[in-house]
């Protein structure tokens, strides 16, 4: 095992007091046994750095091991309920940190990205005339050639293309995976579709697996609501919400199998997904402004 990979393993355990930060890589570094070894005393940050790179790459990284981890996990539950609800306990033990796991998976790692030359030059070739503001009276100086407005409109940007300061797509990717597991897990692709193709063939393969990362997303969202002040637990059994969360869970496969697919299952989901992007939103916002990501 690699001195990374190592770090990684022993950060996930401790999630719920050292949330997906830099400190919690540190941390784990340093508290690697004496015996193992990739064992270093006295390892300074700069060692970080150099294994996972500046910022919030190595955290980045922590919650991909964090995700990977939870899929692994999985396999011990048996069913769909069974596999889903240990996916759960996974979540919850990261405590109330969580929602910092959603917060660097919906951001990007830079906040833009290079253009290639061809597509710089096609822009500096072909963008039409536009009047591009300046403070003070309004003069025909304003009105450029299409050269002219494509060079200044480049040359603010660097010649880079800003990426949305929020990925939506990244959670759906990751309620997907478990999903994705969870059909495997629990055994669902034997037997035939609704025109006898083998099930995972045809379209009953895409509406499984939407129907179960609703489902996941909508009982997971209780998990990113803060602790009350008196709740300092660290482990998943003592999570304050894991109970309410195994309960909507409960509630929405049963509708999921009530409603005999993810259509129905949408729209009986409908709130919970709304409440879910909503408390969702604005804590990743608030964890984003608060962290700079």
């Amino acid at each position: 095992m690699s001195l990374k990979t190592a770090i990684l393993k022993h950060a996930i355990p401790n999630l719920g007091r050292t949330s997906f930060t830099r400190a919690a890589l540190t941390t784990s570094l340093a508290s690697l046994p004496p015996s193992h070894p990739d064992y270093k005393p006295q390892l300074e940050e700069s060692v970080i750095d150099t294994l996972f790179g500046p910022g919030t790459a190595g955290p980045r990284e922590l919650v991909n091991a964090f995700a990977e981890a939870g899929l692994e996990d999985m396999k011990k539950g048996s069913g769909v309920q069974g596999v889903l609800a240990r996916r759960l306990e996974h979540s919850a033990a990261t405590g109330e940190h969580l929602v910092e796991a959603y917060a660097l998976m919906s951001t990007p790692s830079t906040p833009s990205m290079p253009l290639p030359p061809l597509v710089l030059q096609a822009l500096r070739a072909r963008l039409p005339s536009v009047p591009l503001y300046g403070p003070g009276p309004i003069s025909k100086a304003v009105w450029r050639s299409g050269s002219g407005a494509a060079s200044s409109l480049l040359e603010r940007t660097g010649g880079r293309l800003p990426i949305p300061t929020l990925d939506a797509a990244a959670p759906l990717k990751y309620a997907w995976d478990i999903a994705d597991a969870a059909v495997y897990d629990a055994h669902l692709n034997k037997g035939t579709g609704v025109m006898r193709e083998p099930r995972g063939a045809g379209v009953e393969w895409y509406t499984t697996r939407v129907g179960l990362a609703v489902a996941y997303l909508s009982a997971e969202s209780h998990l990113l609501q803060p602790y009350p002040a008196d709740a300092e637990s660290t482990t998943a059994e003592g999570n304050p919400h894991l109970a309410a969360a195994l309960v909507t869970l409960r509630r929405n496969l049963r509708r999921l199998d009530d409603a005999g697919g993810a259509v129905g299952m949408l729209e009986n989901a409908a709130a919970d997904g709304i409440a879910f992007l909503e408390l969702a939103t604005r804590s990743i916002a608030g964890i984003v402004r608060s962290r700079g990501l």
